[in-house]
Order: structure tokens, then sequence, then C-alpha cells
């Protein structure tokens, strides 16, 4: 337990030396504590420069285990390819030397034996819960030596309130692996830990699938901890020579990070298939979650394949409302005109098909019912908001069918489902600021229309194809509300299709609109006016 610590709120990044600090029970020990506003990560150099805490300051909560000798986060180091725990531990036993780096707000922690020198620096960043560390091993013998670099961090399997934690690791087929022990791939970029509790924190770890040769998870047999290690790619050094390894972990919570953009890699998104996903009722599903730097996209194949997610990284709030059997986002599907809700349920409460492509994060779901065939892909695009789906409906029956489509989004915009404030495009006004809580009916004229939650700075934006649909249409009631689309009703002939198109942009400022402006999807004249609404709403 640390002594004495930074009280209050940390402006930037601090760093103090010499702490007292209690570890093993009853040993005393001087840490080297760093801290933000949001974060505490404690070093014990005299115990194996271990990082022994890192979590979140305001709830004062630990990740690592602190238990053991090989608790918290240490170094492991052999001298075979594959490194030997019982030699490694030599490492974790030794007193380290500490060289503290206040610009970049880095500890380096480094120790030798007469074969190598071991070398790890840690760093913290201002407003965010990211803890990069990289590790360096130094060949200091006279002969070339074939080394690893084997990070070993044990991690707390049970929550604060008595909760399991899991290791997330993905697969190369696109799903992901949630037993207790095993060796896997590095083909994801991250890995988490996650509890099964809603809004609980997770730990997630991204680092470069070049540099990691494999991942292990083991879980202790009290079932109190387990590991989530990784292994370097293995290289023969030269005297004098050194082989590298980093990676970055962030704690992420619901509202507790302004930079959670940055625990992704630019440029892409990352897909991670069988998430468990406990539902408002209690039931438990399995997720495909697509995420990026800016949005979070969760989708259940076995309920009805629907959006069950849609949120920003920074705040962490799901904009679509999770509760209910019509919950997320759904196609009702009937076989008149007006498809109907009761036709639907063959479609919204049943499991669907699902392909993944990894490389794209592109999602794909399906389901044939009776003489449609329903499929929606759902397109989240990297560094961007911009969630594009096209839904299409097939007769695969052997009558013409007359079809319509209808997309049944409900929203809980700035994550509250009673709030009931939208933006409608008005041919007197230009923009209309609707908040009646009667239901509303909307010609599809105008190619968008949008919800906000101006208090919480958040608002989702709808952007649709004119020719493709023929009316929106809101309903509210028992503190829900929806903004559905419905599609041209057309005659379809057995083989044939009928599809719709559109986009969906969560924004917080004027400058989300920049996404919105690079798909190309409003006219510039359409874009000013609606730049001028969400300055006036939001402020620049």
């Amino acid at each position: 337990m640390i002594v004495k610590t930074l009280a209050g709120a940390v402006l930037g990044a601090f760093i103090s030396t010499g702490v007292p600090y209690e570890f093993p029970p009853g040993q005393s020990s001087k840490a080297v504590v760093m801290e933000n506003s949001l974060i505490r990560v404690v070093v014990l150099p005299e115990r194996g420069g271990r990082i022994i805490e890192y979590g979140l300051k305001a709830e004062n909560s630990h990740e690592l285990s602190t238990e053991g000798d090989s608790a918290g986060l240490i170094d492991i180091v052999g001298e075979k390819g594959e490194s030997d725990f019982g030699t490694g531990l030599y490492f974790s036993r030794q007193p380290y030397s500490v060289a503290v780096d206040k610009k970049c707000n880095s500890v380096t922690v480094s120790t030798s034996s007469p074969w190598v020198k071991v070398e790890r620096t840690m760093t913290i960043f201002p407003d965010s819960t990211r803890l990069a560390v990289s590790v360096r091993y130094t060949n200091l013998g006279k002969e070339p030596r074939e080394m690893r670099i084997r990070v070993h961090p044990l991690w707390r399997s049970v929550g604060d309130a008595g909760e399991p934690r899991m290791v997330l690791v993905p697969r190369r087929d696109g799903s992901v692996a949630t037993e207790t022990e095993g060796y896997y791939e590095p083909v994801g970029g991250s890995w988490q830990i996650s509890s099964t509790k809603a809004g609980a924190s997770r730990v997630v770890m991204t680092y470069t699938p070049s540099e990691v040769s494999h991942l292990y998870v083991w879980t202790a047999p009290d079932g109190r901890a387990h590991t989530a290690e990784y292994f370097g790619v293995p290289k023969t050094l030269r005297t004098g020579q050194s082989v590298c390894l980093s990676c970055d972990y962030y704690i992420m919570k619901e509202s507790v990070f302004p930079r959670m953009d940055r625990c992704l890699p630019a440029g892409k998104n990352t897909v991670v298939s069988g998430v468990p996903y406990r539902l408002p009722d209690g039931a438990k599903a399995e997720a495909v979650v697509v995420e990026n730097r800016v949005a979070r996209i969760a989708i259940l194949p076995q309920a009805g394949g629907r959006v069950i997610e849609y949120a920003f990284q920074s705040s962490g709030r799901n904009q679509l409302d999770p509760t209910g059997p019509n919950s997320g986002l759904i196609d009702v599907v009937g076989e008149k005109g007006e498809s109907d809700i009761a036709s639907g349920r063959a479609f919204f409460q049943s499991p669907y098909e699902t392909r993944i492509d990894a490389k794209t994060g592109v999602v794909t779901v399906s389901r044939s019912a009776g003489s449609v065939k329903v499929e929606r892909r759902m397109t989240l695009f990297p560094d961007s908001s911009r969630l594009n789906l096209r839904v299409r409906y097939v007769n695969i029956g052997k009558e013409p069918l007359s079809l319509q489509i209808r997309v049944h989004p409900a929203w809980a915009v700035g994550g509250k489902a009673a709030q009931y404030r939208i933006l409608v495009p008005d041919a007197k006004e230009g923009i209309r600021d609707v908040t009646s809580e009667k239901d509303l009916s909307l010609p599809a004229d105008a190619g968008w229309w949008a919800a906000c939650a101006p208090k919480e700075r958040e608002m989702v934006l709808l952007v649709y194809r004119t020719p493709q649909l023929s009316r929106l249409y809101v309903w509210q009631g028992g503190g829900r509300y929806t903004m559905e689309y419905f599609g041209m009703p057309k005659k379809v002939a057995p083989g044939k299709e009928v599809a719709l198109e559109c986009d969906y942009f969560l924004l917080s400022s004027p400058a989300d609109l920049a996404a919105v402006d690079k798909a190309g999807v409003l006219s510039p004249a359409v874009f000013l006016d609606l730049k001028k609404r969400i300055t006036k709403l939001f402020g620049a």
C-alpha cells in the first residue's frame, strides 16, 4: 500500500521516487510512482523492477495481481529461445537501477547478469490511460546467443465486485479465444482482459504482430489471477547486439477517458468475434466487435444480427438503446408493402449467418425465412465514425412479392433513451428542431436527418439516398424512440432483389463534420446549413 502519493487531480503527468511501499507483505520497499489525471502506475526497482500497480485513480483500482513471487509485470529471461521460467525469475528478484525522464514522462529500469542486460522503459501520457512498455535485451557475453523477450504480466481474474474476468484473444479466423489457458498466434494486434459485468473496466493491450511470436494465457490454480504473456521473435545476437519489443496498455471504461482514441492503431479497424456479451435481460450472447480510434460497433449474430452498440470511443456512450426485444438496429421484414413487425419477428429475433472480412472490418449478416432472404452489410470506415449500411431483400420464393425494406434503429443519443430531439430538413425553415413527444412521419426527400443531445454534445447523423426511400418515421413510447426509414415498395420477381444504402455518423463538434465532407454524401449547400446548426448547438 502506498503511504504517500499525490492528492487530487494531476495536470499533465508527474513522477515521484522513493515513495514507501509494502511488498511483499511486511517488507518495506521504495517505489517510483507515475501519475496523471486518470491513472497511477507503481514500479518497484528493488523488487525486480516490476510494475506492481496499474489502475484508475478515481476508483483506486488495481488491474495487476499483487500476490506471489511473480506478481505485477516482470521480465522473465532465459538463455534459450523459449525463455525458461526458473532461470528468468533470477531477474525478478534482483534490484534494478532507475533513470527518470520527466520531459518524456518515462521511467527506465535496468539490471545485468554476466551474459545479458535487461532494460524496460515505461511511459505515461497526460489525460490518458495509456501505458507504453518497451523492453530491450542486450547480449553481454562473448559468444552469439539466441534470445527471446518474454514479458509476464499477472492480472487479476476477479473484478472489484467479485465478477469473473477473462482474457480475449483474436484468432486467425476472426473468432475470439476465451479459454483459460493456451498458446495463441499474434494475429489481431491486440487482446484484452475483460469483465462479464456490464460497465466494468477492461484492459486492452496493443502490439505489432510482426514483433511477437506467440501469446500465452495461464490461470492460477486458485482462479484469482491469470497471465497474458507475450513472447518476442527469437533472435541470435552477437556481443553488444540487442533485441526490443514494445506494446501499449489501456484501461477502458465508459466516461473515464477523454483520449481513448489513442488506444487503437491508426488507419485500420480491429475486428473481434465471439466476444461475450450480456443483454439487459441477463441473457448471454456473443458479439462481433469492430472498432477504430473514433467509434465502436457491436453486432449480435444470434439475436437478429442486430447492431446493439454504436458508440463514441471518446465518451464510451452507446448511442443505440440496447433494451427490449426491438433494441439496437434491426431489420423488420414482412411480405406486404408496409413490412409489419409481426412478420418481421422471424428475422429480428432469430440467428443470422455472419461473414467477416478481417482486413477491412466489413461484417455481413444474412438470414432466409419463408420467401425472403435478408442481407445487411455493415462497414465502419477506418479512423472515422462513418457506418455504412447496405440492406437488401431477395425473393427466394417462386412467386412475385411486394417487398419494402424497413430498418428499425432504436436510439439513445447521448446515452438517454428517453431523449427526443431531432433535426429535420424543412423547405421553409431550412432545418427544423423537433422536440415534440408525438410520433412523427416525414417525407424522405432531403437526404438526411439527425438526433442530438446538446448537453452531452453528441449527435447521430443519418444520410440516405433519396430515390431509395419512401418515408421516415419517428416513434416514441416507454422511454424509447426509433428513427426508422422505409425503402420504396417494389414488386420483386423470384430471384430478384430490392436494396437501399445509408450512412451514419457520430458528431460531437463541428470538426467531426470533416468525415461527412470527406464521404461526399451531402451537397455543399446542405453541408453548410448543417455545420451552422451544429455550431449553434455545440459551439465552435
